[in-house]
């Protein structure tokens, strides 16, 4: 038995390796320029958060008309309902 030999195939001439072109070049340093900007960005963003603060939630229940009159003056000095909480309960413990 004769062994069988594929047949040869042509193959296309190989080009010489060269620079790459311009383009791509100056895709390539666009991209690693804008990932390392985002990458910047984002280090940033975390460096401009506020810190932790030592706080710890609280849950108060109030009646109807205590939470109407804590809202009244609170609304009064320009202050959120839980600001002027603290604030009258930083008082309480100073004085």
């Amino acid at each position: 038995m004769a062994a069988t030999v594929p047949p040869a195939t042509a193959t296309a001439p190989r080009k010489k390796a060269g620079k790459p072109k311009a383009s791509a070049t100056a895709s390539a340093a666009v991209a690693v320029a804008v990932a390392g900007l985002k990458k910047k960005a984002k280090k940033d963003k975390k460096d401009k958060r506020p810190k932790k603060k030592n706080k710890e939630a609280v849950v108060l229940r109030f009646e109807g008309e205590q939470l109407a009159a804590v809202d009244e003056r609170a609304q009064a000095l320009g202050l959120s309902r839980a600001a002027w909480v603290r604030m009258i309960v930083s008082q309480a413990l100073a004085g």
